[in-house]
């Protein structure tokens, strides 16, 4: 077996290319997410930080995003609930013009979350659904688009973690300030409160 001699080590502070360092550093040549991509000039890195801080703000963005549209969606499925408790309380009318009731089994429940409705009227399985087990009804618009904007914010997240794997200062600096500038401007966006 032919070990390398200290001799064949490259000297300290110098960078060869592939070759990665477990530590923090501001040498040139690390590889940023492809094999190819690797900045082997000042301008070069400072393009990719300056790609990585846009990038990181896009993960923000998308955050904001997120948290209006989770709001709108906790609104549209309150209108749903509504209409539904509707629909099953409500009385179907016979030719004699008495009002019939829903033969389906009722249970009370207090203390409704919708504002301005003090009980409501669910049948006796749909009770146990909603209140023991937290059911929420699959619709497609809203699930389908939540998974895809998870998806999208997960994979812009793990390249932001793989470029902060690399141990460049510069990838480090560029990432934390992208996150911070991007929470500045858009964090007020996507609170519910």
């Amino acid at each position: 077996m032919d070990m390398p001699m200290p001799d064949d080590e490259p000297m300290a502070g110098m960078s060869t290319p592939g070759m990665m360092k477990p530590y923090l550093h501001f040498t040139l040549g690390d590889a940023l997410l492809f094999r190819e991509w690797v900045p082997m000039s000042g301008g070069a890195t400072f393009g990719a930080c300056v790609g990585l801080f846009l990038l990181a703000m896009v993960d923000r963005l998308l955050a904001a995003f997120g948290g209006i549209m989770r709001g709108w969606w906790a609104r549209d499925a309150l209108k749903r609930r509504l209409v539904e408790t509707q629909q099953t309380t409500s009385s179907i009318s016979d030719d004699s013009g008495e009002a019939l009731k829903d033969e389906t089994p009722t249970r009370p429940v207090t203390g409704s979350k919708a504002p301005g409705v003090a009980n409501e009227t669910v049948p006796g399985a749909m009770l146990f659904l909603r209140h023991h087990l937290n059911f929420r009804t699959f619709v497609p618009r809203h699930d389908i688009t939540r998974g895809v904007l998870h998806a999208v914010q997960a994979a812009i997240g793990f390249a932001l973690m793989l470029s902060v794997m690399t141990f460049d200062a510069a990838y480090f600096i560029s990432i934390v300030l992208g996150l911070g500038a991007g929470e500045v401007l858009f964090g007020r966006f996507g609170r519910i409160a």
